[in-house]
C-alpha cells in the first residue's frame, strides 16, 4: 500500500499525517529487518532450505531498499496539487 499526501502550496496539509506515515514506514523497515534475522536463524537450524532462505533474504533486501528510499525521499511519492 502506498501512502500519498497532498500538498497545498508546498506545505503539507497535515504534518500529523506525514509523521504517522513516516512512523509506519520506519516500523515496516524494522519488521523486514527482523524477518531477515529469523530467515538466517531458520537456515542455520535447518528449518529452511538454504536456497529458499537466500531467495527470501534477497526479496527482503529489495523490500528494505524500497522502504529506505521512501523514508529518505518522500517527495518522490507525495502527490502535489
Amino acid at each position: 500500500m502506498a501512502f500519498r499526501l497532498f500538498y497545498s502550496g508546498g506545505v503539507p496539509c497535515s504534518s500529523y499525517i506525514f509523521a504517522r506515515v513516516q512512523s509506519k514506514l520506519n516500523d515496516s523497515e524494522s519488521e523486514a529487518a527482523e524477518t531477515q534475522v529469523w530467515l538466517e536463524f531458520s537456515v542455520k537450524c535447518n528449518y529452511l532450505d538454504a536456497a529458499v532462505g537466500r531467495e527470501l533474504y534477497a526479496t527482503y533486501d529489495n523490500i528494505l531498499g524500497k522502504l529506505v528510499n521512501m523514508i529518505l525521499h518522500p517527495e518522490q511519492w507525495i502527490i502535489k496539487r
